[in-house]
């Protein structure tokens, strides 16, 4: 979770914490989704933890809990896969390194659906 920092001519603003805005972003397909009720679930729930809540998106909190989990793995390969590119790209791996953790991922997908 994050907030925004706000700035009037240039200089940021000074706010209490209630007047934040806070956001997180949606695990599986990473849009902001904003957090109206963060201070209320702080203030009212001992039990609430920031660092472990996941928010989801409308569009994903109506998908059911395997589609979820299929978008988010295939997020995190996407990251992966962009990772394994840049390492390609500035020399660190060879096209043969790179065809096999491709391929370990794929494997690895195809295990986790």
């Amino acid at each position: 979770m994050y907030i925004k920092t706000l700035y009037k001519n240039g200089e940021p603003l000074e706010l209490t914490l209630d007047e934040l805005e806070v956001f997180s972003t949606c695990p599986c397909c990473g849009a902001e989704v904003p957090q109206p009720d963060f201070w209320e679930n702080v203030k009212n729930d001992p039990d609430f933890d920031p660092c472990t809540t996941q928010a989801y998106c409308d569009r994903c909190s109506s998908l059911s809990v395997a589609e979820r989990h299929i978008l988010t793995k295939c997020r995190s390969v996407k990251s992966e896969a962009e990772y394994i590119g840049e390492q390609l790209l500035c020399g660190e791996m060879t096209c043969d390194q790179v065809c096999q953790y491709l391929r370990e991922l794929g494997e690895a997908l195809s295990v986790a659906v």
